[in-house]
């Protein structure tokens, strides 16, 4: 028990020092699907993501300009599906055993973005992204950003509004 004026000005400075609130610091994340595209890593954002799916078939679309690569049946419904590697600047491989399509959706839009495998879904740090290198790829306005790690995190908008 404090006996003089000093020890309870001590003693109620720190009750003081210890009751103010501590503000947990905000990290803007967003949850990320990443996958590999002719080598390298790339992602996009969960939310935009309706499902993950064999390519079964795919059927040529005739007349269809670069990304849009054909169609495929999802759902009872015909899924455009888009190769954005030539957009990239990244070389055309054959699809395997282990070929993707991830199947995207908005509010007007729905694509199926072939992968050549799917390898994780994990949360990253938005405000640690950084810019992509210039020059080395054709079409940056794809690329939000690049995590420490080299996973280049595409824009869902961007690729849910690419012209068929």
């Amino acid at each position: 028990m404090p006996t003089t004026p000093s020890e309870l000005a001590i003693l109620r400075a720190r009750a003081a020092h210890l009751a103010q609130r501590i503000e947990p610091e905000v990290v803007a994340s967003t949850d990320v699907l990443v996958f590999m595209l002719a080598g390298e890593r790339y992602a996009v954002p969960a939310a935009t993501l309706r499902e993950v799916v064999m390519l079964t078939q795919r059927v040529p679309l005739p007349g269809a300009t670069v990304p849009v690569v054909g169609l495929t049946l999802w759902r009872g419904a015909l899924l455009r599906l888009v190769d954005i590697r030539a957009m990239l600047g990244l070389p055309m491989t054959s699809l395997n055993d282990l070929a993707r399509v991830l199947v995207m959706e908005s509010a007007t839009s729905t694509i199926g973005l072939l992968v050549d495998e799917v390898l994780e879904m994990r949360a990253i740090d938005v405000s640690q992204l950084e810019e992509p290198a210039r020059g080395t790829v054709r079409h940056t306005d794809l690329i939000v950003g690049v995590t420490k790690d080299v996973v280049a995190v595409l824009s869902a908008e961007r690729l849910l509004d690419l012209d068929p």
